[in-house]
């Protein structure tokens, strides 16, 4: 499928939409079969793709992810048509590292924060100022242009504190219209200092954006954006985290951009894929 990165996998049609409830029991059972399938041979189409052309079945059911089927929107064709998907599980979408974890693995991992670090909303904490994260920036280089670290710490979403209060991590985050999704999503980028990077800050400042994101846009306070997107621009991530489901921060692979980094989404509850005029 071009545009879900050139992955392959198994096209469904079937007289009954899944949108439906006798034709969502049809994809379930097909989907077990062909699992089984991808299980045994760990090779192959890695999910189903249901094309979803029906004007009607769109406008009917826009949710972003249907929960009997657990299809989840991955994009708009040229020709209107929505392409819905549903992973193998464990499936990979590239080549990875001997260690790369497994679903089970990442599901077994201890994701803590060391002693008496925290995470807090850049807004909401009087122990950060910008030009902390702007001191972090630049002794880092993280972002090496000046004019360009100014401009992004107003996006800074969530900082990550160590035990004296100074700033170990931070998340920023930007409005995007997503060109392959038709829909409005935060950009989510995360950096953590050297020194701190197997304390499993980037995945926690990640969790942490992602709620409180999510909470904000269910409990109506900001219905901007219906979900969080994020461009994995590190190769050795890329490798590393090789599944198509990211199953520690429920995040999926929807594709590349065109750098070729990969590019996966979590929505958040109630969002819903764009819906035809």
């Amino acid at each position: 499928m071009p545009l879900l990165g050139g992955r392959p996998f198994w096209v469904y049609r079937a007289e009954d939409p899944p949108g439906e409830p006798k034709g969502a029991e049809s994809l379930n059972g097909v989907f077990q079969q062909l699992d089984a399938r991808y299980q045994e041979a760990r090779s192959g189409p890695i999910g189903l793709c249901v094309p979803v052309s029906d004007p009607e079945v769109i406008r009917r059911r826009p949710e972003a992810v249907w929960p009997e089927t657990n299809l989840l929107y991955a994009g708009t064709q040229e020709n209107g048509t929505q392409l819905r998907i549903r992973y193998f599980y464990d499936a990979t979408v590239g080549p990875g590292y001997p260690n790369s974890p497994t679903i089970a693995e990442s599901e077994a991992q201890d994701y803590s924060l060391p002693p008496d670090f925290r995470i807090e909303p850049f807004r909401e904490t009087a122990a950060v100022t910008p030009d902390d994260v702007l001191e972090l920036w630049a002794r880092e280089g993280a972002v090496p242009d000046p004019r360009e670290a100014e401009r992004r710490v107003h996006e800074v979403l969530m900082v990550a504190l160590d035990p004296d209060d100074r700033v170990a991590g931070v998340s920023t985050v930007f409005l995007e219209r997503h060109s392959q999704l038709g829909i409005d999503l935060w950009n989510l980028r995360a950096f953590v200092s050297r020194d701190q990077r197997l304390a499993n800050l980037a995945v926690r400042l990640l969790w942490a954006g992602r709620d409180h994101l999510s909470e904000r846009f269910v409990g109506g306070r900001d219905r901007r954006a219906g979900g969080i997107i994020m461009d994995i621009e590190n190769e050795g991530l890329r490798r590393y985290f090789n599944r198509a489901f990211w199953v520690y921060s429920n995040f999926y692979f929807i594709g590349e951009n065109p750098r070729g980094d990969h590019v996966v989404i979590h929505y958040f509850p109630g969002a819903e894929a764009p819906i035809p005029q």
